[in-house]
């Protein structure tokens, strides 16, 4: 393979391939309460629904716990009061779960931490955007230029996916290496873009994305790959369906140390079902993805 050293960009591209589709496994799953696996709320209780990623590697697992904004009346650790009392690792995704509308505080805490009491450094945010009730939401941890920042993206709602469509978001994580994202799709063994340049925690304002950076996409076999400057095409995803009716999400991640920039590919649908989200982690081109439930 070529250099990775040439041009800071990171790409990530839809192809349609041949082959056998298999699906996204989502693993083993905990037992969910009868509420759905929510955070708050009861029967008739008017909620939105959150989940959160974690991208920040030397944190290790975190939880997380939220306040009505200005009031520092912190409720959770959120992931231990449903029974994860390890928290949530790196490079993964929670379940979404219900907590109230309005503008909240989100503090994060260590994994394990039995109370909202002590907040990992510069892991309190209060400038968050208001949650409308009924809606789905998306809150990715990630570092900036040596900062935590936690940022709010709304999820579309499943049944806003067009019948006989998917619909496919690209986020970039990347704190480090290539962080730009090209979205495109290979034809006739050519790359094209549908939009290029895409910096780290922002959706495309392009034709054809949908105000919450959705394409929707015909049912088909996807290959989401990825390029460092021009160079070493790798096919992340051989072989896996995109379903009709379905919403999902691509993650680029940061290179570390030890490997190469990877992928996380999630299922977004489903929520507020209360079943832990399936995804599929790419840890380092060239290797075996590995199935995750998280």
């Amino acid at each position: 393979m070529g250099s990775r050293t040439r041009t800071p960009l990171l790409v990530i591209a839809v192809a349609a391939c041949a082959g056998n589709p298999i699906g996204i496994d989502a693993g083993p799953q905990p037992e969910v309460p009868p509420d759905g696996g929510g955070f708050y709320g009861g029967p008739g209780e008017p909620v939105a629904q959150l989940r959160f990623g974690s991208f920040v590697a030397a944190l290790g697992p975190v939880d997380f716990c939220v306040s009505p904004h200005a009031t520092s009346t912190f409720e959770g650790p959120l992931l231990a009061g449903r029974g994860d009392e390890a928290g949530l690792g790196n490079d993964t995704l929670s379940l979404a779960g219900a907590v109230p509308g309005g503008q909240l505080d989100v503090r994060v805490v260590a994994g394990g931490s039995a109370s909202c009491a002590t907040p990992l450094s510069g892991a309190d945010f209060v400038d968050l955007p208001p949650l409308l009730t009924g809606n789905g939401y998306t809150a990715l941890l990630v570092e900036q230029a040596g900062a935590l920042t936690l940022t709010v993206f709304p999820d579309d709602a499943p049944a806003s996916v067009p019948a006989g469509q998917a619909a496919v978001r690209v986020i970039s994580v990347a704190a480090s290496g290539p962080t730009s994202v090209d979205v495109g799709q290979f034809v006739d063994g050519g790359f094209v873009p549908w939009i290029g340049g895409l910096p780290p925690l922002a959706i495309p304002q392009a034709p054809g994305f949908d105000s919450n950076g959705y394409l929707q996409l015909p049912p088909q076999t996807a290959l989401p790959s990825l390029q460092s400057g021009g160079q070493d095409l790798l096919d992340l995803l051989p072989g896996v369906q995109l379903s009709a009716g379905a919403q999902y999400s691509l993650f680029a991640l940061s290179p570390t140390a030890s490997q190469a920039a990877g992928a996380l590919f999630c299922v977004d649908d489903g929520f507020p079902s209360g079943t832990y989200a399936p995804c599929l982690l790419f840890p380092q081109p060239g290797e075996p993805a590995t199935s995750t439930a998280l």
